[in-house]
């Protein structure tokens, strides 16, 4: 999500030392967020909240499907659905 967010890698080798420290930066770094001038709050909590790292602080995918934004997008697949 983020990397579709972004447009691009959130974590580009040509900015670390070695794949190690790209390694590091994954797990020990703080996740990446999506930029708050282009997604709307609810959109960047979501994609935050499948990033916790420490798994009793992640939500469970049936957390993330009945969330604002799942729930928007499958509202607006049915109403397109509908039309077509």
């Amino acid at each position: 999500m983020i990397e579709i967010g972004l447009g691009k890698y959130p974590y580009p080798p040509e900015t670390y030392s070695n794949v190690f420290a790209q390694l590091t930066a994954i797990v020990h770094g703080d996740p990446p967020e999506l930029p708050p001038e282009r997604y709307s709050e609810e959109a960047r909590d979501w994609v935050a909240t499948c990033l916790v790292k420490a798994p009793e602080g992640r939500a469970s995918y049936k957390e993330l499907l009945v969330s604002v934004v799942i729930t928007a997008l499958t509202t607006a697949s049915c109403e397109l659905n509908e039309r077509l």
